[in-house]
Formats: structure tokens, C-alpha cells, sequence
């Protein structure tokens, strides 16, 4: 752990410690996913998945409550 750092939350009685090195992580194999169920299925079998949004300028401006367009 690196405390050199420390920095107090306003919603923690604790301190956190910035880190200033970060640990390295690979990737094994990758594909594509489409769909929520797939995306489930995909996380079920083989852990956390990454994913990218087309944002538009409509959810770029989004403020709140949940989005439809």
C-alpha cells in the first residue's frame, strides 16, 4: 500500500491512500458480445466484460432520471 498520499473522503471515516503505481493486467482472449443476455452469459462464464456506449449528443447532455432517446 502507498501512503505517501493520503487523502480524507467526506464520505469515509477512513483515509484512502492514492497509489502512484498501478499494477499491470492482460488480456487473454476477446471477442464481441451483443445483447444483455449475451453480456450475462458472457460475465457468467468468464468474469467482467468491458463495454463501449455510441454516445450521442442528447446522453452527452444527460443529467439525471433514466434515459431514453
Amino acid at each position: 500500500m502507498d501512503c505517501q498520499h493520503p487523502i480524507k473522503t467526506e464520505t469515509q471515516d477512513s483515509v484512502c491512500w492514492a497509489k502512484t503505481v498501478y499494477p499491470k493486467h492482460y488480456v487473454e482472449e476477446y471477442g464481441y458480445v451483443k445483447g444483455p443476455e449475451n453480456m450475462k452469459a458472457e460475465i457468467y462464464a468468464r468474469g467482467p466484460i468491458a463495454c463501449l456506449i455510441d454516445a450521442t449528443e442528447a446522453f452527452e447532455e444527460y443529467t439525471g432520471g433514466v434515459f431514453k432517446q
